[in-house]
């Protein structure tokens, strides 16, 4: 689903830190989110490329037809892959498919952030967060510009709090400033 870069990159600005792993595709007619995004916030924002190392100062973005999952290697360190499975809920890239990863990479570390967006991509990715004791928050109907993803996260019960988009990242830095977790998010 699209989100617009702007909307996200205080966001970002906030809690980027620590890095992350996004699940963006922009809109064809739009500059790409990765390229908009690195031009917002103080760390490194690229396009994810398949078996990359995920560091603590990057943030990578699904390219647009791909799906992305990130993967805890044995030596501790976490990799990208990048894969043309079916979509899933109609999406390709998927947020399911990079929450259930993380979930199973980071366990209650992982962080997951579901954005505006249409359909029910991120419901079951949220309901494998919460399985692994992660953290979801859901922007609230009024911020969202299509409060589908969202919504059925919240209507799910899958949401520790459904926040308007400015108070996300407060909510984040406020939760994450515990224990260390690996941000995602998903429009």
């Amino acid at each position: 689903m699209s989100i617009r870069a702007e909307d996200l990159a205080h966001q970002f600005q906030l809690n980027c830190q620590e890095g992350g792993v996004a699940s963006f595709e922009a809109l064809a007619d739009r500059e790409p989110v990765a390229d908009s995004l690195a031009r917002q916030v103080p760390v490194s924002v690229a396009e994810a490329a398949d078996g990359e190392e995920i560091s603590s100062q990057a943030v990578r973005v699904a390219p647009g037809g791909k799906h992305l999952a990130v993967h805890r290697k044995s030596n501790g360190t976490f990799v990208t892959t990048l894969t043309e499975d079916a979509p899933e809920c109609g999406c390709r890239p998927a947020a399911n498919v990079l929450f259930r990863s993380l979930a199973t990479a980071c366990g209650p570390q992982v962080a997951a952030l579901v954005l505006t967006g249409m359909g029910q991509d991120g419901t079951e990715g949220a309901m494998a967060v919460r399985r692994a004791g992660g953290l979801v928050l859901a922007q609230d109907e009024a911020t969202s510009v299509v409060w589908g993803m969202p919504g059925f996260v919240a209507k799910a019960g899958l949401a520790d709090r459904v926040l308007p988009l400015p108070e996300v990242a407060g909510e984040l830095m406020r939760r994450c400033a515990r224990p260390t977790r690996a941000v995602t998010a998903a429009p």
